[in-house]
């Protein structure tokens, strides 16, 4: 076939799509996703993020008007017509993407639909919980959304019982007409705007979208725009999209919500890494802070959130909480790339920078300064799939590649991007079974120099040194906390109990 521009493909599609009405089209959108269960690898073939990328262009297109019903075999059409879009175009821009760069793009749309519903879910609004009532983040939370973070951790909790409860992914009205004795009618009604969008609704949030009039080769990789509203509301009751879209929806509302001011949301971050900092403590080592490794390095020197010593190493930990919204996970051309995550370029330069300042200060202690190794962790809000420091240059245009230098101590494959999940389960399994943290990383930084051995997620070293999924105290005990609330509110609360 000849090669399409994104364009043109798409064009060739929404015209097929056009023969038919838009309603019987997003009906055969929801029901083809009934058949694709969330981390189920076999009904990964079934491809949910195209049957949602369907949902995105029926909405934005506002010349669906046909009154005729698309058949099963002529929806069957258009789904093949999507899927062959990736051998009608080119995806690489012409080979020229770095390997692990393309990896990524391809796998991202695929990943929220396969990772694991998890208990973090709940941390954003348990930190914003943890607040003064007067904080201007809380408040702001508050104000946007009508609801305390602790309301929209049982009302969200509620719904994924609901969801685990019905075998149609349909939430009856009724259900949460019940829930207003004991939440009120308000809230229960503040909580459903948030999370749900009649059609009408949905087709302005789409045609809002900043791609709605041009079309860009990154759609095809994104996960579903419709995570944003995760429950299509009818007169009956709430539809489902799916499954993980609702979990990746709860787990990021209040980031969205916070995010919409970029003041507030610089005032999240730092609470987000007072959270590191407070995790990383718990790691059987000496800990030293931002402001004792200030002391050791020349004025001025910016330096990681804190410093781990060990007998045998050096482990540096450092926070990284943006917004990292889908452009930065679908992004095709390196220098893009390298624009977007220069914050974690800068994570790596402090690192090294920190690294090379401890062995000349010549009066520091012999336990930190003539350590042979030195680790870097840097800790981010999202899963970047970003591997460690080595993978993450090499996504990048040889020219605009971080130069390590001469720092033996801290190589690139030292350097470790870590989900806030991932590193919250690494602390608690080497609290509680006594593990050594530099003999951990020891372990990765040797498995991924290996192909037979390497991963792209840090959870799949946790996953192959079998790390139970515990978690920190502060997601533990918001978990704790909303069962004992609940116990006579949600239905099948066994189900969500058991989410790891």
């Amino acid at each position: 076939m000849p090669t399409l521009t994104f364009e043109e493909a798409y064009r060739y599609w929404r015209n097929k799509a056009r023969r038919y009405s838009s309603i019987s089209l997003l009906s055969k959108c929801f029901n083809a996703l009934g058949s694709s269960r969330l981390g189920d690898a076999d009904s990964m073939r079934h491809a949910p993020w195209q049957i949602t990328l369907m949902v995105k262009w029926i909405c934005q297109d506002h010349r669906m008007h046909s009154a005729r019903e698309v058949t099963d075999d002529e929806f069957l059409s258009l789904r093949q017509t999507l899927w062959d879009i990736q051998n009608r175009i080119d995806l690489n821009c012409g080979g020229s993407l770095p390997g692990y760069l393309l990896f990524r793009q391809l796998t991202n749309s695929q990943l929220g639909f396969q990772r694991r519903i998890s208990r973090g879910f709940v941390r954003d609004a348990a930190m914003l919980h943890l607040m003064d009532d007067n904080n201007k983040v809380k408040r702001h939370f508050e104000d946007s959304t009508g609801l305390s973070p602790r309301e929209f951790i049982d009302l969200a909790y509620i719904t994924l019982a609901l969801c685990e409860s019905s075998e149609s992914r349909i939430l009856s009205a009724r259900s949460y007409k019940d829930l207003c004795v004991a939440f009120g009618e308000d809230k229960v009604n503040a909580f459903l705007k948030l999370v749900s969008a009649d059609l009408d609704e949905l087709i302005g949030y789409c045609s809002a979208l900043f791609d709605a009039r041009k079309r860009v080769t990154s759609e095809y990789f994104e996960f579903p725009p419709i995570k944003r509203f995760p429950l299509f509301r009818t007169p009956d009751g709430f539809l489902v999209w799916h499954k993980a879209i609702l979990y990746r929806s709860l787990e990021s509302l209040a980031h969205i919500v916070l995010s919409s001011d970029p003041h507030i949301f610089n005032r999240f971050t730092k609470v987000f890494e007072h959270h590191v900092v407070a995790e990383a403590r718990r790691f059987p080592g000496e800990f030293f802070d931002e402001n004792q490794l200030k002391q050791w390095l020349p004025k001025g020197s910016n330096v990681p959130e804190g410093l781990i010593a060990f007998h045998d190493a050096n482990v540096f930990i450092e926070s990284k909480a943006g917004v990292f919204d889908e452009q930065i996970m679908t992004v095709g051309n390196a220098e893009i790339f390298r624009d977007r995550t220069w914050n974690l370029t800068k994570a790596i330069q402090q690192g090294v920078s920190a690294s090379q300042g401890l062995r000349d200060n010549q009066s520091l202690p012999p336990r930190i300064r003539e350590q042979k190794a030195d680790y870097l962790i840097v800790v981010t809000n999202r899963e970047l799939a970003l591997g460690n420091g080595a993978r993450f240059m090499s996504m990048h245009a040889p020219k605009n590649r971080f130069d390590f230098g001469e720092c033996s101590t801290l190589p690139a494959t030292h350097v470790y991007f870590v989900h806030i999940d991932d590193f919250e389960r690494l602390v608690s399994n080497c609290v509680d079974r006594g593990l050594h943290l530099p003999s951990i990383l020891a372990q990765c930084v040797e498995a991924d120099a290996h192909a037979d051995s390497s991963v792209f997620f840090f959870s799949q070293h946790l996953d192959r040194l079998g790390f139970s999924r515990s978690m920190s105290a502060l997601v533990t005990n918001a978990h704790a906390d909303v069962f004992d609330r609940l116990t006579l509110i949600a239905p099948n609360q066994d189900s969500v109990a058991e989410m790891n």
